[in-house]
């Protein structure tokens, strides 16, 4: 007999009772402490025996294994770490439980029926399982337990938790469709999601999310993993790991900052890219020879435009012109691209940095397919031939569970290395079949979401050989991916109404733990609209990273004149703010924090923040608010604190709404009050020249501060305060001439320099004192106001 389906199949596609048998746990019989936690022998309602394993990896992380045996002890890609710190654990048994105390946390345990809640030191209930969430006898949501498929009989695990009404939801990789996940349904696997408007693909899907009740939940696995938070039922959220054993690690923060600093503690943090990778990248799906990128880089040049990077898609590569798809051997064709090496000199003799496309697919035509095929380099199908893509391309899928795939996949890249390439847009890596069979004895199932986490790992590992700062540009990624930087957002739709939604994937990404995203300027797509160019040039220009690419021209001219005056303000603006934007850079690889930040990041406790995605603060003291769509207005929040426009210096008290209208040579952009900015003078490619004079504008009624990151210098710290008497500042030491604007003040009675600096110049400029000083060391300067 059938079971009954008691609520619409839309509504439960989890919980769905046709498709699941379900065995949650009822109650734990025993237990007993086993190194760092304890062990929980329990049964379900149908009478299995489980192990339930809570281990802690610090007194702010809790860890849940749910097993049928013992624990893995294979080490995972996806962690840097299990454990942080030692945990000293209370263990104390109760009448109705067990209470486990670990400094920051209390977790109780209940036996029968099983619940685990968890509180702070305060008693705050922190996250809790739901065990109740049932309609008279019948169960809407399932505790704690496994889950049989009837028609596979394949198992998979899941937890249940309850939703608090007030609670908001954030996180789970690039997401298109919401920005708050309160209320949303979605499968996490990586996937070729054909443009970034997709309500159920996704090119980085991350099993972690973020709650305001103050923990982060990290689904540890690479099997898909379903997520309902609070779709089937409005006060629960389920994960369930399809063919997997449920391991997951509770991240209590209470703030989003410490939530992220510890799980990037587990899952690792990026280090800094190179300065030059934020400068602008210009690319095109495809550039076709030498001739016409040398071309392309002389009328950048001659046009005063900005730009380190230039980018060279599939075209590269010497057999892609008789191919109808993608796939790369690292071949170059040098009857397009004749003397790489010479044409690779030149350029950087220009200020010009080379990037190269690849994907990890090799083509079956290639004349070094057989023998990497003999030796065993790529996944097998089930009949033992090479695995190809999910497309069925004749491409072979490279298999970087083998050491020696691994290595033989470096030595491709060497040689390109060698001859000055500076960095690998690392495309694809979304398709590898479920049922392809690894060297490591991985199937296609449990690989397909490590896959772009281990390709581009191996690629970053190699550029590490030949530049102490590596950089890629990937487009596929999982948990850990982060740990290899750059990742941008993939093929978007060249359309006014996408814009919004690939902002806002970034700043979902940003709460999943990747520091530094980027996106296609312009869209993917043929573009023909001036307007929307811009309008996606000024949100470029003031992201993460900068590169214009798509399937037609990107480069400005071809949208007319006056965008090439608005481009190249922009990108100068960009190279200017590069002293900030890389010391700001700087401290997200020690915090775990996103360059782009929403604006939930920074004032969680802001009621009118939650539901923000179209602006965002870049680093910690400018604000933007892109222009999305076609109006020249829009409406932008500013919370507490007061605010400055950066283009017409008027003041703006915070916690407010204000309506901002401006031409098209504007965007809202606000500078947060009591910042210091350090700009840069203007260059036309990172390191033109030094980084000399650099301008500090101040912006300060009672205290700021700034740590300037240099690659020479290292952390300079600088500080201003102000009060009644006057204007303070203290600089660490520095061998630079700095032009500090102090806004506010415009007049003063007496100036003290102390020190190894001297001062140059002094005056007023738009209402902001300027003081021109020449360091040497530290130096501080004392002003007495009028």
């Amino acid at each position: 007999m059938s079971p009954v389906r008691r609520f619409p199949p839309h509504a439960h596609a989890i919980f769905d009772l046709t498709r699941y048998e379900f065995h949650p746990i009822h109650r734990w019989e025993r237990y007993r402490l086993i190194p760092g936690g304890i062990q929980f022998d329990a049964l379900t309602e149908q009478g299995d025996r489980l192990h339930v394993f809570l281990t802690f990896s610090s007194p702010e992380i809790l860890r849940l294994r749910l097993s049928m045996g013992g624990l893995p002890r294979q080490p995972s890609p996806m962690l840097v770490t299990e454990r942080l710190r030692r945990v000293r654990l209370e263990v104390h048994e109760e009448r109705d439980g067990v209470l486990v105390r670990t400094g920051s946390l209390a977790v109780r345990i209940l036996r029968a029926p099983w619940e685990l809640r968890v509180t702070d030191i305060q008693g705050r209930l922190v996250f809790q399982e739901q065990v109740a969430d049932r309609a008279f006898e019948d169960p809407i949501t399932f505790p704690l337990g496994f889950a049989v498929e009837r028609s596979t009989h394949k198992i998979s695990t899941y937890e249940t938790f309850v939703l608090d009404h007030e609670e908001h939801l954030y996180g789970l990789g690039e997401r298109y469709v919401a920005f708050d996940q309160r209320g949303q349904r979605v499968l996490l696997q990586v996937r070729e999601a054909h443009g970034t408007n997709s309500t159920t693909l996704a090119y980085k899907p991350v099993p972690f999310f973020m709650s305001t009740r103050g923990y982060g939940m990290f689904v540890h696995t690479s099997y898909p993993v379903h997520v309902d938070l609070g779709a089937s039922s409005a006060i629960s959220g389920v994960v369930m790991v399809e063919g997997g054993d449920l391991d997951y690690f509770l991240i209590y923060g209470p703030t989003f900052k410490e939530i992220l600093r510890r799980y990037t503690a587990l899952t690792g943090r990026p280090p800094l890219p190179p300065k030059w990778s934020f400068g602008v990248w210009y690319s095109r799906c495809m550039y076709k020879n030498r001739k016409e990128i040398e071309t392309i880089v002389q009328r950048l040049r001659k046009e005063g435009l900005p730009f380190d990077v230039l980018h060279i898609d599939p075209l590269w590569l010497k057999g892609r012109k008789k191919r109808d798809f993608d796939a790369c051997d690292f071949l170059w064709d040098e009857e397009a691209f004749p003397k790489p090496a010479e044409m690779l000199r030149q350029l950087r003799r220009q200020g010009v940095k080379v990037s190269l496309w690849e994907n990890p697919y090799f083509p079956m035509d290639s004349p070094l397919f057989q023998d990497a095929m003999e030796k065993g380099y790529f996944l097998r199908a089930p009949d033992g031939t090479p695995a190809r893509p999910e497309r069925g391309v004749p491409a072979a899928v490279v298999d970087f569970t083998n050491p020696d795939a691994r290595e033989w996949y470096k030595s491709l890249h060497r040689p390109l290395l060698a001859q000055g390439v500076a960095a690998f847009k690392t495309d694809y890596g979304e398709e590898v079949p479920q049922d392809a069979v690894s060297s490591s004895g991985m199937r296609g199932e449990e690989l397909h979401n490590l896959y772009p986490l281990l390709y581009t790992s191996t690629v970053f590992e190699v550029s590490q050989e030949f530049s102490p700062q590596p950089v890629i540009w990937a487009r596929s990624a999982w948990a850990g991916s982060q740990r290899f930087p750059v990742h941008w957002s993939g093929d978007a739709q060249s359309k006014w109404e996408v814009l919004g939604r690939v902002l806002a994937s970034g700043l979902s990404l940003g709460l999943s733990g990747f520091a530094f995203w980027s996106h296609d300027i312009g869209g993917f797509y043929s573009l023909k609209d001036p307007k929307l160019y811009v309008r996606w040039a000024q949100f470029g220009l003031l992201s993460s990273h900068a590169r214009f690419h798509g399937t037609t021209p990107r480069e400005p001219w071809y949208f007319g004149r006056r965008t090439v005056e608005i481009v190249r303000a922009f990108s100068h603006l960009r190279y200017r703010l590069i002293p900030y934007l890389y010391s700001e850079a700087y401290r997200c690889t020690k915090a775990g924090l996103p360059l782009m930040r929403p604006l939930i990041l920074e004032y969680q406790d802001d009621p009118a923040v939650p539901s923000i995605s179209d602006e965002y603060l870049l680093g910690e003291s400018l604000l933007v608010a892109p222009i999305l769509t076609e109006r020249d207005e829009r409406a932008v929040y500013l919370p507490a604190g007061w605010w400055v426009d950066f283009w017409t210096g008027q003041r703006f008290e915070g916690a407010r709404w204000t309506r901002w209208r401006g031409p098209l040579e504007r965007i809202p952009l606000f500078i947060r009050g009591e910042s210091i900015i350090p700009l840069g003078p203007e260059m036309q490619f990172s390191g033109e020249r030094p980084e000399d004079p650099l301008t500090l504008e101040i912006y300060v009624t009672t205290e700021a501060d700034f740590t300037l990151f240099d690659d020479e210098e290292g952390e300079v710290p600088m500080k201003a305060t102000r009060d009644a008497r006057g204007f303070r500042w203290k600089c660490g030491a520095t061998r630079r001439t700095h032009i500090l604007r102090i806004h506010g003040i415009s007049s003063w009675s007496k100036l003290h320099v102390k020190g190894e600096a001297k001062v140059l110049d002094t005056g007023v400029d738009a209402g902001a004192a300027r003081i021109t000083v020449e360091a040497t060391g530290t130096y501080s300067i004392v002003i007495a106001t009028k």
